[in-house]
């Protein structure tokens, strides 16, 4: 359903797990008479599914012109950043709202649980749309626990100004969500809504979808051959399309257009469901069986039940789109629909095509069958109907986990329903009910298993709990005879204990004993707050918390990306991937692929030109010399090396071509993991990154401690996952001229990059880029993977060649972050004063050195906020035949921070104290001197560290913390405090930016910076620096796109530090722009538009492009140190249910460090963006590969970033009022976009807390990172 004509249809995965193609499908309900929206993801909802619909586009609800009100109060909210996730978030939010124009919290995080941002952190987007609600949390807590904004404007004292302002925006000065103003449904949908046959020939698919179940058999009857029956399509069309076989057309025959498989009949015996109803529809019909069973006296918690399981499906959009047919025909042992199916031993009627005779099956019946299939379905049948008692003895009890907390596809679920015979119909079993059977079912393996010995015993233990006695180890030995025959598979001891706690979940709701002790997922208003000091007015709009200045674009789906540029005849490539970790390339065979219609050429190292480079980046004029190639020359280095790439007419052909190419390998000895690494001295590069003390020196500092400790801890590696994919459009010019549109975070470096790959001079070459879909440091070298086969496809064909990478084909290729290794040895005094550290890391490098070398260099900061006296780090870029890992938000601090954090917990435990008490007593302060030389200045943590203890009320919510624990068996709190510091600017050549200035005859302004706008808010902020210098209002001032041809030789956009370097170049411009005119404008008597016109005719530039550098000068700071620190603290609260390992975020209270802020509602969205973004490091984003160095959950599907769900119910963050400043920031303001993400090691102390509190042990236990479910569960358990 994707059309590349308009700009919204963005693809951010391909596959329906992010959201950033959210559509709206309204049909008309006849019983209603009104029409019902629905969100779908338009990546896979396949074309014939909308016949009859009306489809709604962002571009079509609004306009940068006319905003919608949803758009607005995204826009105005401060709920964009990189924007690319933006028209998702509108649509999904615009299906709810015309059905329930006043929702609920919880009814807003369901709705946008399928939509996925990597850079808000969420919470604006929440803010926003519940504004919408009547009931939103909004300022002080809704009301409730004091009012932390009035004591931050300092009631009671002297010292009031300036005066501390409370919320980023009003949203009650927006205009409202108003039904009346909607768009109207059509009238012609309404009257011709008469299902007509379709068929739709494909280039590889013929589909016929006919109304009636007797021209379905007609058609199965008459057609040689039938290769798919579908209901709505969407996996089946999904798999097909990835499918690269050029065989005979397929044939598939759908049900979705026959209107006597979408009815629901109730009559006194049952519900017909029938089987082209959605699972949204199924979860509606609820509402109406919740009427049948009150009419028969009987409980609503069988319909409750469902409910809850349905209330973590993973995906609103799957939900509103997939069927629940299609989900019973895959036997899934995840799908929520077969495990209740199975447990209700509900029934599903067949019918087959071939003899037109029905058959009706239980479940047992139908998940039973002899042939080895899953299901009873013979080739010629189809589910028509699911039939299901209105008035069951049935009860129920459902149970799901998956591997972040909220909606998840599932790791384990289960249900367990009985039949009570005669009772009072109570909901529990009654003392006198007669229990005819028990059926609990799990989906864990292979499919819906029947837990025969749990069932058999479930009576038993639910007398039990009705006593109030124990069960456990009744429920244990149960689960463990009924998974006896699964024990090799997968993650069999997780499962196994998830298992246990799922049976005591689900009989303790039947007992009535409970109702259900996990984490819920339902979810209170949110509990906002931002505090900030108010703007000078002699500066403005500087310190104005201005939106981001495309924030309208964003919204309307009319911002641009790299692969919405239209070039006329644009081809197609798509990358030939290593399958091998490390081998020879015997052979290539490209002639399967070359024989597809519509594919153009295989392009591989070969077609590099004469005096073209393979390893482009060994260059003198790089100062990071990478040894990465374009395309594996001869042998294979890690599983996901480009090794050419297929040209096509169109994407599709081209990635299914990519698959034909056949290459022989010759298998060579891999290195998967650092401790192959360092057991083979496997190195990046024999010269490491060694600080600090003497070897010898070290060792007599630690001896002379009172206490020595010492341990071993690890941390994993964390995928970008920037909503834009690696993308490149190439086009050849005249005279050998190149314009390339790319997505980079260093136009500078991919202007020489193409140069060299291509033999040519750099000036030859020109750069472009619009914005980023982000980046996080992923596109400082990890865009090459997409452009440098572009540019050589291009030279190769003489034709503009586009490379947008799919997303499983980015994830494989690209770098991560490093994980790494450490081992430590600390010395310390009895209160826990450190003295003495000798840390030694090893990072897994990958192939090639990428940013390797340099982030070794970071175990500099392995002290992160902490003094230490005597301190020796070593850092060792181990090579690995995996991906090249490479820059990531925070430059390899998350890991030293980690590492530090770890240190402290094992301190604290050892000396008996508080690990808040020990942090505090060992932090930096003002004028100590870190392991890397520089004097710590303009610092202010231990300031940010007493105001978030105050914010949070941190002593009383310990204590409560620990008093919740002594009751509490199974669910455990955690409360803990860390700090985070990111010293600025790096001395060298990143101390520079360019800015070009153009002042207009009409009075605008353009601004273009030698920095990529990758949805930090550089472009806002350097709008309100011109505009406080040439007093011209902000809105007459635009950027226009980086381009190498405007700005030159400019420094990469990353490091925090491009307001700081950018900022100074725009003022400079602006500077003397505004001097030269200002005779002009006296002149005309302040008519600014007179005066420009005066000044030109004068022969007075009215352009300007500045280079600027931090002014060191008169500061006091040496050329070689660090010129300030940006620092801030954050207190977390947690909470974990110990049988299952899932938890929860239930407060995160920040205050930071920023300076004098240019722009609050930017750097309040940096924090709290860079903030989950370190908790999905910290717990959820984990990179799983297999014993052949294959990544395995390489889709956004698998690979499990944060959601909704997981930001936190109260979410509050404050700018220090009175900082620190060093006289060359600019404005006064501090660099904010990365250190943020290293406070999110407060979540694993937290988490440290909860765990030990359960364990009831007081000794230090290694935790390593991240802290996922399995992980806690496994910590919780005794284990590592």
């Amino acid at each position: 359903m994707v059309n590349s004509t308009i700009t919204f249809f963005v693809n951010g995965n391909e596959e329906g797990a992010c959201g950033a193609c959210t559509v709206v499908i309204a049909r008309w309900n006849k019983q209603e008479q009104r029409a019902r929206f629905v969100s779908a993801n338009a990546c896979i909802t396949p074309l014939y599914l909308v016949g009859g619909a009306l489809v709604l586009t962002v571009e079509g609800i609004g306009s940068q012109k006319r905003l919608h009100p949803i758009q607005e109060r995204l826009a105005s909210g401060n709920a964009t950043q990189c924007g690319f996730c933006s028209p998702g978030f509108v649509m999904a939010a615009y299906a709810l709202l015309r059905n329930n124009p006043c929702p609920t919290a919880e009814e807003i995080r369901s709705a946008l649980v399928g939509n996925l941002c990597r850079c808000t952190g969420y919470r604006p987007i929440l803010e926003a749309l519940e504004s919408f609600s009547k009931s939103s949390g909004g300022c002080c807590m809704g009301g409730k626990g004091g009012c932390p904004c009035k004591e931050a404007k300092g009631e009671g004292s002297k010292e009031k100004t300036p005066e501390i302002v409370c919320g980023l925006v009003n949203f009650e000065q927006l205009q409202p969500f108003d039904e009346t103003s909607e768009i109207i449904f059509p009238l012609k949908l309404i009257m011709d809504n008469k299902q007509e046959p379709l068929i739709i020939h494909g280039k590889r698919v013929t589909l016929h979808s006919p109304t009636s179940l007797e021209k379905l058999s007609a058609i199965f009857k008459s057609l040689p051959h039938v290769d798919k029956f579908v209901s709505t399509g969407i996996m089946t069309r999904l798999i097909q399309s990835m499918n690269p076989s050029p065989t005979a057309k397929s044939n598939w025959l759908s049900v979705q257009r026959i209107e006597q498989l979408k009815v629901v009949d109730v009559d006194d015996c049952e519900i017909h469901i029938g089987s082209g109803l959605s699972i949204r529809q199924v979860y509606n019909i609820n509402a109406e069986f919740l009427e049948a069973v009150r009419a028969h006296c009987k409980t609503e918690q069988y319909v409750t039940a469902i409910n809850t399981l349905y209330a973590k499906y993973s995906s609103d959009q799957v939900k509103n789109t997939a069927s629940w047919s299609g989900a019973l025909a895959s036997a899934s042992p995840t799908s929520d629909f077969c495990t209740i199916f199975m447990a209700l031993n509900w029934r599903v009627r067949l019918l087959n095509l071939s003899t037109s005779a029905y058959r009706t099956l239980s479940a047992d019946q139908f998940f039973t069958s002899a042939d080895g299939n899953k299901t009873a379905l013979e080739a010629d049948e189809i589910i028509t109907v699911l039939l299901v008692p209105v008035a069951p003895k049935d009860r129920i009890a459902v149970f799901k986990h998956g591997k972040r907390f909220g909606a998840d596809d599932a790791v384990l679920n289960a249900a367990a329903g009985y039949d009570e015979g005669e009772s009072c119909g109570c909901g529990a079993v009654a003392t006198s009910a007669i229990v005819a059977f028990f059926r609990i079912v799990v989906g864990a393996f292979r499919k819906p298993l029947l837990l025969e010995y749990s069932s058999e015993k479930a009576k038993t233990v639910i007398g039990k709990l009705r006593k109030g006695e124990s069960a456990d180890d009744l429920i244990s030995s149960s689960i463990t005879e009924d998974f006896k025959n699964f024990a090799g598979e997968k993650e069999f001891d997780y499962k196994t204990s998830i298992a246990k706690a799922a049976l005591t979940d689900m009989l303790s709701v039947l007992a009535g004993s409970a109702s259900g002790d996990g984490l819920s997922v339902s979810t209170a208003n949110l509990e906002p707050l931002q505090l900030f000091k108010d703007a000078d007015l002699s500066i403005a709009p500087v310190g104005r918390p201005l939106r981001h200045a495309a924030a309208d674009r964003h919204t309307t789906g009319e911002a641009q990306y790299v692969d919405d540029v239209k070039i006329h005849e644009l081809k197609h490539a798509a990358l030939v991937l290593s399958t091998e970790a490390h081998a020879r390339i015997v052979s290539i065979d490209a002639t399967p692929a070359l024989t597809l219609a519509g594919v153009l050429a295989y392009v591989d190292a070969r077609d590099i030109p004469p005096g073209g480079l393979l390893r482009p980046s060994i260059q003198p004029y790089f100062t990071l010399q990478d040894d990465t190639p374009v395309f594996a020359d001869g042998v294979v280095e890690m599983v996901g090396q480009p090794i050419g790439c297929i040209v096509a007419e169109d994407v599709q052909t081209a990635r299914r071509a990519a698959k034909l190419v056949k290459v022989e390998y010759e298998k060579l000895p891999a290195i998967l993991t650092i401790e192959d690494a360092i057991a083979a001295k496997s190195y990046l590069s024999e010269e490491h990154a060694i600080y600090g003390k003497k070897p010898e020196e070290i060792d007599e500092a630690l001896k002379a401690a009172p206490i020595l400790l010492e341990g071993e801890c690890s941390i994993g590696g964390q995928e970008h996952l920037y909503m834009e994919t690696q993308s490149s459009i190439v086009v050849p010019q005249e005279n050998d001229e190149w314009i390339v549109y790319t997505s980079t975070q260093s136009p500078n470096n991919a202007q020489y990059l193409c140069a060299s790959i291509l033999g040519i001079p750099a000036n030859n070459v020109v750069i472009k880029v619009k914005r980023l879909g982000g980046a996080f440091g992923g596109k400082l070298t990890g865009d090459g993977v997409a452009r440098g086969p572009a540019v050589v496809a291009a030279n190769k064909l003489r034709k503009p060649v586009s490379c947008v990478l799919h997303r499983y084909d980015d994830m494989a290729a690209t770098g991560k972050r490093h994980p790494a290794i450490f081992k430590w040895r600390v010395g310390i005094d009895e209160k826990g004063r450190l003295l003495a550290l000798h840390v030694t890391q090893y990072l897994q490098g990958g192939y090639s050195i990428d940013h390797s070398l340099w982030i070794a260099t970071v175990i500099e900061e392995s002290s992160a906020v902490f003094r230490i006296p005597s301190i020796r780090a070593e850092c060792y870029a181990m090579k690995t035949n995996t991906c090249s890992n490479t820059a990531f938000r925070a430059y390899g601090m998350p890991q030293q921070f980690f590492f530090m954090e770890t240190v402290m917990a094992a301190v604290a435990k050892r000396v008996g104290r508080q690990l808040n008490d020990v942090k505090k007593l060992n932090l930096f302060q003002e004028g100590d001197v870190v392991l890397g030389g520089t004097t710590v200045r303009n610092y202010c943590l231990p300031e940010c560290w007493k105001q978030v203890e105050q914010l949070s009320d941190f002593a009383k919510l310990q204590k409560e913390c620990e008093e919740f624990n002594k009751t509490s068996h199974r669910i455990k709190r955690g409360v803990a405090i860390s700090g985070a510091i990111q010293g600025l600017t790096h001395p060298g050549v990143g101390e520079q930016g360019t800015a070009l200035v153009q002042l207009m005859l009409d009075g605008t302004v353009r601004v273009n910076v030698g920095a990529v706008e990758m949805g930090q808010g550089l472009n806002t902020k350097m709008i309100q620096i011109a505009s406080g210098v040439l007093k011209v209002p902000h809105e007459k001032i635009t950027i226009i796109e980086m381009a190498t041809d405007k700005t030159a030789n400019t420094v990469p956009s990353a490091g925090s530090k491009c307001t700081d370097i950018c900022g100074h170049a725009v003022k400079k411009a602006c500077e003397k722009l505004a001097e030269g005119i200002q005779p002009h404008i006296e002149k005309c008597n302040g008519d600014y538009v007179k005066a420009l016109m005066s000044a030109w005719l004068a022969k007075v530039p009215l352009q300007i492009c500045e280079t600027a550098i931090i002014p060191r000068k008169g500061t006091g700071v040496p050329d070689d140190e660090l010129a300030y620190f940006t620092s801030g603290a954050a207190c977390v609260q947690v909470e974990v249910d110990c049988l299952t390992g899932e938890h929860k975020l239930k407060a995160v209270d920040i205050v930071m460090d920023v300076g004098d802020s240019i722009n609050p509602a930017v750097d309040i969205g940096q924090i709290e963006g860079a903030f989950m973004q370190g908790y999905g490091l910290t717990t959820s984003e984990e990179i799983d590969t297999n014993d052949q160095g294959k990544i395995t959950n390489a889709s956004v599907y698998a690979y499990k970033v944060p959601t909704v769900h997981m930001v936190p119910e109260r979410f509050r963050v404050k700018l220090l009022e009175h900082g620190k400043n060093y006289p060359g920031q600019i404005y006064r303001s501090k660099g904010i976009g990365e250190s943020p993400y290293l406070l999110a090691t407060a979540v694993h102390n937290a988490l440290r807390m909860a765990i030990d509190s359960f364990r009831g042990k007081d000794d230090f236990q290694r935790l390593d990172s991240p802290l996922t479910a399995k992980r806690i569960l496994k910590a919780c358990q005794g284990g590592n």
